[in-house]
């Protein structure tokens, strides 16, 4: 068994506004199981699986009062596994293309919104071969994503915070949901809420 990974992240400052934040991940695991290594003929199985990942994050300074996040992201599973005596092969990968924004504005230092949107891309892809026949299945999901939310900060001690949000997955079928929320946040002491 051995495995290796790896991240780099950078910031870079784009202007007194402007800030890019570029990120990436990959690792993969790598498995072989020997069931008697004294043996003729090997008897075993390998498998192996990982991720790669990366993203783009710019962060704008619009006014003093709104700034905003937004998103670019990608991130691809794969895992193989062979059992070459059973004639048994297992192939998986899911790869995520994902776009996103999360803006904040501040009416005044009681009152606030957030807003944002995500669309998520998938394609799903699960192929396994044996003796007795094949499974293969493949998807290309997709998720969207609304939400709008308020915050009140009545006094020293009180949050309030309410929103609506709006889901929408998009596969073989088409699923939709719309969802309220409520947050109350109580300070009892500094350090407690």
């Amino acid at each position: 068994y051995y495995f290796y990974d790896g991240n780099l992240k950078a910031f870079l400052d784009l202007g007194e506004n402007d800030k890019l934040t570029i990120s990436t991940f990959g690792g993969r695991d790598f498995l072989e199981v020997i069931f008697n290594d004294k043996a003729t003929e090997e008897t075993g199985f390998q498998a192996d699986w990982g991720n790669k990942t990366g993203g783009l994050r710019w962060t704008r300074v619009f006014s003093p009062r709104l700034f905003g996040n937004f998103w670019v992201t990608g991130s691809r599973f794969t895992s193989d596994f062979t059992f070459e005596e059973v004639e048994v092969e297992e192939r998986n990968m899911v790869t995520d293309a994902t776009f996103k924004s999360h803006l904040e504005y501040h009416y005044s230092q009681e009152l606030s919104a957030r807003f944002g949107f995500e669309q998520k891309n998938l394609h799903v892809r699960f192929l396994q071969l044996f003796p007795a026949g094949t499974i293969d299945v493949r998807s290309r999901p997709e998720h969207y994503a609304l939400y709008a939310r308020r915050y009140w900060r009545p006094g020293r001690v009180w949050d309030v915070g309410v929103g609506l949000g709006y889901n929408l997955f998009r596969t073989d079928w088409t699923y939709h949901n719309l969802e309220a929320r409520l947050a109350l946040k109580y300070r009892l002491t500094d350090k407690i809420n």
